[in-house]
């Protein structure tokens, strides 16, 4: 699920669920359930200016198990 975090929209009710993230872009990884497994700053994951799809798909495939329960 994409949530939007902005001026304009700061959604501190959903958010306040999760621990303080300190920037953005950002991911939390949850379970099927909504239980946090996971909150993780986006930069390890780039290549340059854009998302290394390998690095990316590595992150998610770890978390797949996990995030099924």
């Amino acid at each position: 699920m994409k949530v939007n975090m902005s001026q304009e929209n700061p959604n501190r009710a959903f958010l306040s669920r999760f621990p303080k993230i300190h920037g953005y872009p950002h991911i939390f990884i949850l379970t099927a359930s909504g239980t946090l497994i996971r909150s993780q700053e986006t930069g390890e994951l780039e290549d340059g200016k854009s998302y290394s799809e390998e690095l990316f798909k590595k992150f998610l495939e770890h978390f797949i198990a996990k995030a099924n329960q």
